[in-house]
């Protein structure tokens, strides 16, 4: 890195000399093609399949957040152990209420709905609405244009609670990128970013898209008036993408320009980002890691998993149902965690299943029953 300006190289050595006999990693999906290839490629021996007992306690704890029920255990257990019948479990899963309360809880953590930040009216609303968007598993694109342009009575609307956060807009500004891109720029608040490419200047019109949004007691409201200015130049900044061109005007709300931006299917980030965050709930490691860190400096672990989660999500319309089916119905989501004496120092290729805590909410429901 010099004067700013950042570029990467991954360099890796082979965990053993020669490839391993009898490497066996048969495909469901693509996310098994991505994921045997780098296997292969540093030589590691995948876990073999999780037992019928391991897969059905994990896909309970990660798509409903409770332990199955003994009657439904023994049934399981009772049955021939096929791929149809794990994958028509995976499908039940999806459609239990259960599965709409844990993930609305996962991204109310991710949006940060607190009562403490929107009051019990504002965050009752919120997570209201919220909810009614996982149970009608609305685009997950949609929901993000949703949350940005909204304004209004927060008490009455939902996604008016989004701009509680702050009424600074390099603070939202830092927040949205953070929630929706999995960048951190506030580096960039102060100086050019020492690890990444975002400049003072790509922080501070970043920020301005949110110059206009205001609150007015429980109101969210647009403005007329107030801008962001460059601490050094003074100059007034102009709304720009991270990364993109200066957008042309789009009416009174800025936002509007930011929103069709960031959830448009060629966005290098949104997709990629939002799936990175699923496969970390789900297999305990991001295949970016610290998940809201993405930047050159800190490459994917297999940048065509990756890369082929976003497209296969973009192409079916953002669809978090089936992104977690795609995700838990592959081999690599159902390895044992039993590991053997090459792929024990595996922490990034997920040749094994990655041992997880459990959430401390689905804990405490799991001590109930």
């Amino acid at each position: 890195r010099y004067g700013g300006q950042v570029a990467a190289a991954r360099v890796g050595v082979a965990l053993q000399a020669k490839p391993p006999e009898n490497f066996r990693f048969p495909a469901v999906n693509f996310v098994d093609e991505a994921v045997a290839a780098e296997l292969t490629r540093w030589h590691i021996p995948p876990a073999p399949l999780c037992e019928q007992s391991e897969f059905f306690r994990r896909a309970h704890l990660d798509l409903v957040g409770r332990l199955p029920e003994p009657a439904a255990v023994r049934s399981f257990l009772d049955q021939p152990d096929t791929p149809d019948r794990r994958t028509q479990v995976i499908a039940a899963l999806l459609q239990r209420d259960a599965f709409v309360d844990l993930w609305t809880m996962r991204l109310a953590d991710l949006l940060l709905i607190s009562s403490k930040k929107q009051g019990p009216a504002g965050s009752k609303t919120y997570h209201d609405w919220l909810r009614a968007q996982i149970a009608a598993n609305a685009p997950v694109d949609r929901l993000a244009h949703s949350l940005l342009t909204a304004s209004g009575d927060i008490t009455e609307v939902g996604p008016a609670n989004f701009y509680k956060m702050t009424s600074d807009p390099r603070d939202m500004g830092e927040f949205v990128s953070r929630t929706f891109l999995g960048v951190r720029v506030a580096c960039a608040r102060c100086h050019n970013h020492p690890f990444d490419r975002w400049s003072m200047r790509d922080y501070y019109e970043f920020a301005a898209y949110f110059a206009h949004t205001g609150q007015e007691g429980n109101r969210i409201v647009l403005k007329n008036r107030g801008e962001v200015r460059h601490p050094k130049s003074k100059k007034i900044a102009q709304p720009k993408p991270l990364g993109g061109r200066l957008a042309p005007s789009t009416g009174d709300d800025r936002r509007t320009g930011l929103a069709d931006w960031l959830t448009a299917p060629d966005n290098p980030f949104f997709a990629r980002a939002f799936v990175n965050r699923v496969w970390k709930h789900l297999l305990g490691r991001g295949i970016i890691e610290p998940v809201d860190d993405v930047r050159v400096t800190n490459p994917p672990s297999n940048p065509a998993l990756l890369d082929a989660l976003a497209r296969d999500f973009v192409s079916h319309g953002h669809d978090l149902r089936r992104l977690i089916r795609t995700i838990t119905t592959s081999r690599t989501y159902q390895l044992a965690s039993r590991v053997n004496a090459v792929n024990r120092h595996d922490e990034r290729f997920f040749s094994h299943a990655y041992l997880k805590p459990v959430r401390a909410q689905v804990l405490a429901d799991v001590i109930t029953q």
